[in-house]
């Protein structure tokens, strides 16, 4: 199977509507897939064999509620169907009315690009958002954090749906029907959008956009450069003060520590465990 990973940019103020729920084509209650494949294997995605080499870091970013990476990914992450976003989170307490944008791509003025986020709306929801012509598909799924306090999640889009993971299970899908829409000015960015939306309190790692789609039970371990990731950051050998973060998997421009347009002075921290 073929994946990558991709990260998306957030919308702006002025698509707000566009980008909650209220445009959304679905959401639903989790379920598990039947295939306890991964990233590894020949076959469709979700149904492979997982023996591929995989990526999970030890090392994370923590963001403030105000801190972000940028990054001008241009066509290292411009796929318009067949796609699939990831990140391993540690979150912060959402209080109810809060939503924490994760990572994903968008250019402000347009509805173009995807992302993930988080939000509490009376419960705690996992949601991936993605810009078709003139709409939004979006999927949500109610989101339990484990005792560990981390969770992984996957947003996939094929055109004919849009669906949710959560540790590798699948917790929704929703009905699209049309492309995304990428625009090639577009920015990736992590922690929160590019224009200061929807901030993320909390530690990030192992943001992923993959080339392929996701359709049922996954080994999360297994995703990595090796089994379909384009881009990866994963906050590997940092200094301690880094001006950028380097894609793992070499086809990215690096992410630049907290700046970008109205986020300058905006640095998340890095450590290992």
């Amino acid at each position: 199977m073929t994946h990558r990973a991709l990260v998306l940019l957030l919308c702006s103020a002025s698509l707000f509507s566009a980008c909650g729920d209220g445009d959304s084509t679905g959401s639903g209650a989790s379920g598990a897939g039947s295939s306890t494949g991964g990233a590894g294997g020949e076959g469709a995605a979700g149904t492979g064999t997982g023996t591929g080499a995989g990526s999970v870091s030890s090392c994370f970013a923590t963001f403030d509620g105000g801190d972000v990476l940028n990054a001008d990914v241009g066509d290292a992450a411009a796929l318009t169907e067949n796609f699939s976003l990831a990140a391993r989170i540690r979150p912060e307490d959402v209080a109810d009315g809060q939503t924490m944008f994760i990572a994903g791509r968008h250019l402000d003025g347009g509805p173009n690009g995807h992302y993930l986020r988080i939000s509490n709306e009376g419960s705690l929801k996992a949601e991936y958002i993605v810009f078709i012509a003139a709409a939004t598909c979006a999927v949500s799924s109610p989101l339990t954090i484990p005792a560990s306090g981390e969770v992984h999640l996957l947003g996939s889009f094929d055109v004919a749906n849009t669906r949710i993971f959560i540790d590798g299970n699948i917790g929704a899908v929703a009905d699209c029907g049309e492309p995304t829409v990428i625009d090639p000015m577009s920015t990736f960015t992590i922690g929160r959008s590019s224009t200061g939306q929807f901030p993320f309190s909390g530690s990030i790692t192992d943001v992923m956009y993959i080339d392929g789609v996701f359709d049922s039970t996954f080994d999360t371990t297994t995703l990595g450069c090796e089994n379909g990731a384009l881009v990866h950051y994963s906050f590997e050998d940092l200094a301690d003060s880094p001006d950028s973060v380097p894609d793992v998997c070499g086809a990215a421009p690096d992410a630049i520590v907290g700046e970008g347009p109205g986020v300058d002075d905006s640095d998340p921290s890095f450590a290992c465990e």
